[in-house]
Parts: C-alpha cells; sequence; structure tokens
C-alpha cells in the first residue's frame, strides 16, 4: 500500500472544504447567487412594440423568420408567445 503524505492530506482537505457546501443537507435548497438579474417575463405589449421596431428587407435572425411575416402574423403571432 501507499503511504498517504502529509502535502496528500493537505489537498483532500482543501478541496473537500472548497467543494463541499457546510451546513447546507440539501444543494437544491441552498440560496443560489448569479451575476444576471432576473429578467421579468415579457408581456404582450412588448412584443408589439418589439414587432413594430422590426426593420423591413432585413436578413432574417436565427430562427430564420422574416420580418414581413412576423409583421404579418399581427395579433395572432402574439397570442403565442403570451
Amino acid at each position: 500500500m501507499r503511504k498517504v503524505t502529509w502535502w496528500q492530506t493537505r489537498w483532500r482537505n482543501y478541496f473537500s472544504q472548497l467543494f463541499n457546501v457546510h451546513g447546507v443537507k440539501d444543494v437544491g435548497q441552498a440560496e443560489i447567487h448569479t451575476a444576471e438579474p432576473l429578467v421579468p417575463e415579457s408581456s404582450a405589449s412588448e412584443f408589439e412594440l418589439a414587432i413594430d421596431k422590426l426593420k423591413s428587407h432585413k436578413s432574417p435572425g436565427i430562427g430564420q423568420i422574416p420580418a414581413e411575416l412576423i409583421k404579418a402574423g399581427g395579433r395572432t403571432n402574439l397570442l403565442g408567445y403570451s
């Protein structure tokens, strides 16, 4: 068997303290802090404003849906988003 050195014990203790949450039995119950603020859900009026601001005759984005198609949908489009 290998003999455990002082350095190995020290590193084991260091990483044990670093990665373990002390005093919390369930990690799911721990309070999680993020750098990003929580953003509230968008309202239908915000979607309407965003659609009105879309520029026509531009290349579509990642979804490959042209602005003209989104604008043509009118309020019917908003039902799917809200």
